[in-house]
């Protein structure tokens, strides 16, 4: 019986994961989720928050109840060994595996700028963060977003329709579907220099024109980049911070693939763009069609010594 381990559990992970558990009764499936939920659609978090999608909406399947698919949630990968087949995790706990598929997408950051660590400051990629910001409103007055322009004006559609809300958008050049109003405004070419506040409580944050806005909340949109750093040392090929496959998503080991945001976009019409939630589910279904192929020839080849 095969062990095999699955690091992620967005669109790519969780492909790879259903479609091995579909071919693959007798052997061990386990996936590894930084998430206190499982799987979701990522890509409706936004509407999620702005209310034209329920919760239940967003869950992929019932893959926590699947019969040979383990599903170990809140846990953080810190390190992978190809050559002792483990990985390790946050807690320092280890887990082996015969093959490794890598989905650990993409993750967003906010910046390293004074003040960056007080309650109030939120990415908005995951479900624990978007379900805070829902509770956060209630009681918010000024809301600050920050980053990609398309993603802040999703944001800024999403919460203009909560009453009494004052919107501040800092990002790139507005775009021309944005109406401005008195409780809302965008600001070009400009950036947070810091966070101020009482304590850990924000209260305001600093521009580089030295303008002053007084916000409670401040959402970061964008800013994303492939979720990789655990592989530091391991020596799977990575390359301007994304992992390195071939057409059948294998990575420079044989027993090792990779799939989703973590792998560059191949196709030269769309290089510098976000891979599509259908472009990362494909991935990871090649990935397993892969490994089931390389089991099927593991057992032949059993067979045929016996």
């Amino acid at each position: 019986m095969a062990k095999i381990l699955i690091i992620g559990n967005s669109a790519a992970g969780f492909s790879c994961a259903q479609n091995l558990a579909k071919n693959l009764l007798n052997h061990e499936i386990t996936v590894i989720s930084q998430d206190a939920y499982p799987a979701y659609k990522r890509d409706l978090l936004i509407d999620y928050l702005k209310g034209s999608v329920g919760e239940h909406e967003l869950f992929l399947g019932h893959q926590d109840s699947s019969k040979n698919i383990a599903l170990i949630l809140n846990a953080k990968v810190t390190s992978v060994d190809p050559k002792k087949k483990r990985v390790i995790l946050k807690d320092n706990s280890k887990i082996n595996f015969d093959y490794l598929i890598i989905a650990s997408g993409r993750e967003q950051s906010i910046p390293d700028i004074p003040g960056h660590t007080k309650d109030g400051i939120f990415t908005t990629s995951n479900m624990e963060d978007i379900k805070t910001i829902k509770e956060r409103l209630i009681t918010t007055g000024t809301i600050c977003i920050i980053g990609d322009a398309t993603l802040c004006l999703r944001l800024w559609e999403a919460l203009s329709l909560k009453e009494a809300k004052e919107i501040k958008i800092i990002s790139s050049a507005k775009p021309d579907s944005f109406i401005a109003s008195q409780k809302s405004e965008w600001l070009e070419g400009l950036s947070i220099i810091e966070f101020i506040g009482e304590g850990s409580e924000l209260k305001a944050i600093k521009l580089n024109n030295g303008k002053i806005i007084g916000a409670s909340l401040v959402l970061f949109a964008g800013n994303y980049s492939p979720a990789t750093q655990f592989l530091k040392d391991s020596g799977v090929q990575i390359e301007n911070g994304y992992i390195k496959v071939n057409e059948l998503m294998q990575t420079n080991f044989g027993n090792i693939f990779a799939c989703g945001s973590v792998v560059k976009n191949t196709n030269l019409a769309q290089i510098d763009k976000e891979k599509t939630w259908s472009e990362a589910t494909r991935e990871g279904a090649l990935a397993a069609e892969k490994i089931i192929t390389l089991l099927g020839k593991e057992r032949m080849s059993c067979q045929q010594n016996s």
